[in-house]
Parts: structure tokens; C-alpha cells; sequence
């Protein structure tokens, strides 16, 4: 079924969305605490932190932002916009970044978490296709890079809601002449992007 981005709320999801609140789905750690565990402790591919040829006293680490339109999206078994008809919500929840000065370079791991929540046409044991886009754009709102990734979330079987992640680890850039201040991290669903990227268009 056609995905949407959501941005009005209906009565019914936020009826769904306060009965997963406080709640990762597994009895787990809070959401926020998970996604910084994730960004700031995960050392399995840590990557390569030489020391800087000019130590710098604070390098700056541009904050993240949701795109606007893209922090919900929705899928539905019926007409769109039919509260009866929806089959799950997406929503971003957390958001964290880690800068790691190389010198020369700097590189910058984003992560992301949100939670999917099931409507009336839903149900635990599905499997959802979440495409999480991540953008960094220089002081002039230039991209600067741009990925999509698109990452599986399942409900556990007799759940309504649950939790999933995504850590970004592939930017890595040259320092700009006056370092990162004025830039921005982007995140949101990019369900177009995913779209023409099955169709062959690119990503």
C-alpha cells in the first residue's frame, strides 16, 4: 500500500501513540538511553582516530534536526486517511550525533530511533519497511552528503508498538575552511527516495 507522510493527527493514532509511550515494547531501556548507548558506546567498527596535526580546543558538532513532513509515515489497507483502514504508524523519536576529530577530516556518526505503532488493519508479527534519509548541508543549505537507508522493523507477535534504530557511520568529510558551525544534520522518512530507488532512479 501507498506510504504517506503524516502530518495532521488523528484521534485515532493519538490514542494509539499515548498507549506506547514509556514503553520500548520489550520492558528495554528508554529510547533516548538506548540511541545514545548505540552512537556514543558502540566500539565494533570504531573508526580511525588518529591524533589531529592541529588539535582542536572544541570542535563543533552540527546538531540534528527532523525535515519538516517527514517525521510520520503511515501506511494504510483502505483509503488513506481512514483511521479504520491504517495498518501502522512510523514516527521518529530520538535523535543523537558523535563528532571524531581525524585531523584533516572529521568524521560524524548520526543516529536515529522511532517506533512503530499498529492500527486496526495491523498486527503483531509484521515486518515494516522504514527508509530513513540522513543529510548534511553546509551553511548555505548545499548537501553536503546524502544517504538512504532503509531499515526493518518488526512487531513482535502479539505487540502493538515497538522500537527500532538506525546509526549512520558512513560521513566522513574534509574540515571546511571555519569548521562545521552553520552546518546542519537532516534526518526523516524518505518514502519517495525509496520509491525511485526500486524503480532505478537513483537514491
Amino acid at each position: 500500500m501507498a506510504n504517506r507522510r503524516a502530518s495532521m493527527a488523528l484521534g485515532l493514532l493519538a490514542t494509539l501513540a499515548l498507549a506506547g509511550c514509556g514503553s520500548t515494547g520489550d520492558g528495554g531501556p528508554s529510547m533516548g538511553q538506548t540511541l545514545t548507548n548505540l552512537v556514543f558506546l558502540n566500539e565494533a567498527n570504531p573508526p580511525p582516530a588518529p591524533p589531529p596535526t592541529e588539535a582542536r580546543k572544541d570542535l563543533y558538532c552540527p546538531p540534528v534536526s527532523v525535515l519538516p513532513g517527514t517525521a510520520a509515515m503511515s501506511s494504510y489497507a483502505g483509503a488513506e486517511g481512514d483511521p479504520m483502514a491504517l495498518r501502522y504508524q512510523v514516527s521518529v523519536g530520538e535523535t543523537a550525533r558523535e563528532c571524531v576529530d581525524l585531523g584533516a577530516e572529521v568524521s560524524i556518526r548520526v543516529g536515529v530511533q522511532g517506533r512503530v505503532i499498529a492500527g486496526p488493519k495491523g498486527g503483531g508479527g509484521a515486518s515494516v519497511d522504514v527508509p530513513i534519509r540522513v543529510v548534511l548541508v553546509d551553511r548555505k543549505d548545499n548537501p553536503v552528503y546524502s544517504n538512504l537507508t532503509r531499515v526493518r522493523a518488526t512487531l513482535p507477535s502479539g505487540q502493538t508498538h515497538q522500537t527500532f534504530s538506525h546509526v549512520e557511520e558512513g560521513l566522513t568529510l574534509p574540515v571546511p575552511e571555519g569548521g562545521l558551525r552553520g552546518y546542519r544534520i537532516l534526518v526523516g522518512f524518505d518514502s519517495q527516495g525509496a520509491q525511485r530507488r526500486n524503480m532505478g532512479r537513483g537514491s
